[in-house]
Order: C-alpha cells, then sequence, then structure tokens
C-alpha cells in the first residue's frame, strides 16, 4: 500500500512535472508562435513597405525616365527644328541672293542686248552708206578704166589703123581722113562722159563715207551729255543728216551728160556724112 502510494505520489509528481513542462512547452510554444506571429507581421509589414517604397521608387524612376525622354526627345527636336529653319533659311537665302544675282544679271545683259541693238542698228545704217560708198568706188574705178580704154583706143586708132595717108592722086585720102576723125571724135566724147561719171561716182563715195562716219560717232559724241541735251541733239543732227538727197549732184556740171553726148553725137555723125558725100561727088 505504502509501496503504492509511493508510486502515486512519484506519478502524482511526475504528472506536476508534466504538467508544469507542458505548461512551459505551451507557454514557451506560444512565446514562439507570438514571436513568430510578430516576426511574419513584421516582415510582411516590411516587405510590404519596402514593395510600396519599391513601387514608389520604380514609380519615380519610370516618371523621371518618360521626363528625361521627353526633355531629350524635346531638345532633339528643338535642335532638328532649328537645323532644318537653318537649313531652309541658308537654302531660301541663298535663293534669294542667286535669283537677285540673276535678276541683276538679266538686266544687265538686256541693257548689252538693248546697246548691241542700238550698235547693229547704227553699223546696220553706216554699213549700208559704207557699202554704197563702196559700190560707188567700184564704179568710179571701173568709169576710170572705161575712160582711158577709150583714149586708148582713139590713139591707137588714129596713129595705127587709119592715120593720114596720101591718096593716089597725090592729095589727102579725104574718106579716110573724116573716118578717122569721126571715130577717134566720138571715143574722145565717150571718154569725157565716161571720166564724168568717174567723178560723179567718186563725190558720192566720198559722201558716203562721209555720211557713215557721222552715224557711227553720233552716239559716242553725245553719251556724256544730259538726256535733254542728247534728245535736243539727235533731233537737229536727225533733221541735218536724214532726208537729204546725198546721191545727186547739182552743182557737179564739170562732166557730160547722157542727152549731151547723144546731140554731139548725132551732129557730128550728120555733118561726117554730108563732109563724106560732097568728097564723093568730088
Amino acid at each position: 500500500m505504502a509501496e503504492n502510494d509511493d508510486r502515486l505520489n512519484a506519478l502524482k509528481q511526475s504528472a506536476e512535472r508534466l504538467q508544469q513542462e507542458h505548461e512551459a512547452l505551451t507557454s514557451s510554444t506560444g512565446t514562439s508562435l507570438s514571436g513568430w506571429q510578430s516576426e511574419f507581421t513584421d516582415a510582411q509589414t516590411s516587405r510590404a513597405e519596402e514593395y510600396s517604397l519599391a513601387k514608389i521608387e520604380r514609380g519615380e524612376e519610370f516618371g523621371e525616365a518618360v521626363r528625361e525622354i521627353r526633355a531629350k526627345a524635346s531638345t532633339k527636336l528643338i535642335e532638328t527644328t532649328k537645323k532644318h529653319n537653318e537649313a531652309f533659311k541658308t537654302a531660301f537665302d541663298s535663293f534669294g541672293t542667286d535669283v537677285n544675282s540673276k535678276t541683276g544679271d538679266i538686266e544687265e545683259k538686256h541693257k548689252k542686248i538693248l546697246e548691241i541693238y542700238e550698235l547693229v542698228a547704227a553699223d546696220g545704217v553706216a554699213g549700208g552708206y559704207k557699202k554704197g560708198a563702196d559700190d560707188a568706188k567700184s564704179a568710179a574705178f571701173n568709169w576710170s578704166v572705161v575712160s582711158m580704154a577709150c583714149v586708148i583706143l582713139g590713139w591707137v586708132m588714129f596713129k595705127g589703123r587709119l592715120g593720114f595717108g596720101i591718096a593716089n592722086g597725090g592729095g589727102l585720102d579725104w574718106p579716110v581722113m573724116v573716118t578717122t576723125v569721126s571715130i577717134t571724135a566720138v571715143i574722145f566724147v565717150a571718154a569725157q562722159f565716161a571720166s564724168g561719171q568717174s567723178r560723179l561716182h567718186r563725190v558720192n563715195e566720198q559722201r558716203m563715207r562721209w555720211f557713215s562716219l557721222e552715224v557711227k560717232a553720233i552716239d559716242p559724241f553725245i553719251s556724256s551729255l544730259p538726256v535733254e541735251m542728247q534728245q535736243e541733239l539727235k533731233k537737229q543732227l536727225s533733221e541735218r543728216l536724214f532726208g537729204q538727197d546725198r546721191v545727186a549732184d547739182d552743182n557737179l556740171k564739170s562732166g557730160i551728160d547722157i542727152l549731151t553726148v547723144e546731140k554731139m553725137m548725132n551732129s557730128l555723125s550728120k555733118s561726117f556724112g554730108e563732109a563724106l558725100k560732097a568728097v564723093t561727088r568730088k
């Protein structure tokens, strides 16, 4: 009985001790669970805070990156726009300068064309008179040659072929003499006419050449004068130079005209014909 009591007491003590240990373990477990719960809560809170902070930080970084990208894009856009504007301005200024240069060049060339046109017009007028002078010179030379040929032919006919021979009867050969004198007279009249034509063409040549020089000298002479004086002087010179008869020469009386030559030839032919008839009757 006592042994059972001892065993029972031992068991009670053991149960109490186990109870205490269980309570201690429970308390320790509760404390541990409470600590773990607290740690978990703290960790969860910390992670939530870190996540929130990270999210805020990522948002701020994203916003900063977006702002930076926008700033760079805006700067790039401004720089590109500025470059394009500068390039466009340079191209437009160059185009404007080129247009102004070409416009000035066109105006200058237009003035030169007008000057050349005036020179060509003046040269055309002067050239026409110069050509007329050259033609008159050539005609004068040809008439001079005709005149000299007539003189030489008259001398040859008179001296060489016909001459003043002696007739078979001892007297002059009157038919030969009359024929020789008449032919020589006609040739000398033709020579005189050719000489007069030559002189007339030489006078026309001199006048045309002088008029050609006057036409060419007008513009260089009056180019330095004021416009009003130029117009007045051109008017006066035009009245003097244009509309004048520069071909006919009323004062040229040294030559023989065609009518005079015809009258002289008819008169000589008639007189020498009568002389020949008289000589034949004898």
